[in-house]
């Protein structure tokens, strides 16, 4: 999304401001993160299963990009349709989750630690449903033209 499409997205309303002021961040803040941190604990990232977050992400900021589209009005919540704010901030985050875990980066980058046959927590290609190696060639043996 452009600057300028971020621009002319509605700001929440007042009262919506009102209502997200007077939650209690102090203790939504964190429970949003155990979530977040329990979202991605037991995901594939770069071929390792719990490994790190592509892009340098922490399961934290997950919390921090949701509550930045709700206040930006990227992402509209309806106190109308969904009460709970901290369950339409989950929402967000397991949305923000996915995208991390579906993009290019995550299915395409692998790490050193796994691509080590002794790794513990390695995946091949192969083990990964639905991966697509992206036509990536090997050479069947080092030493040989």
């Amino acid at each position: 999304m452009s600057r300028t499409d971020r621009n002319s997205l509605p700001k929440p309303s007042a009262a919506i401001l009102a209502l997200i002021a007077r939650h209690p961040w102090e203790l939504a803040l964190p429970r949003l993160q155990a979530y977040a941190r329990s979202q991605v604990r037991n995901l594939v990232w770069s071929g390792v299963r719990a490994g790190n977050m592509p892009g340098g992400h922490e399961a934290e900021d997950m919390v921090n990009t949701a509550i930045e589209k709700l206040m930006t009005g990227r992402r509209r919540w309806d106190p109308g349709q969904q009460p709970d704010l901290e369950d339409f901030l989950r929402g967000v985050i397991d949305s923000e989750v996915s995208h991390l875990a579906e993009g290019w980066e995550n299915r395409r980058v692998r790490t050193e630690s796994s691509l080590s046959p002794d790794a513990e927590h390695a995946f091949t290609l192969d083990d990964m449903e639905g991966s697509d190696p992206g036509g990536l060639q090997y050479p069947l043996s080092a030493g040989h033209d």
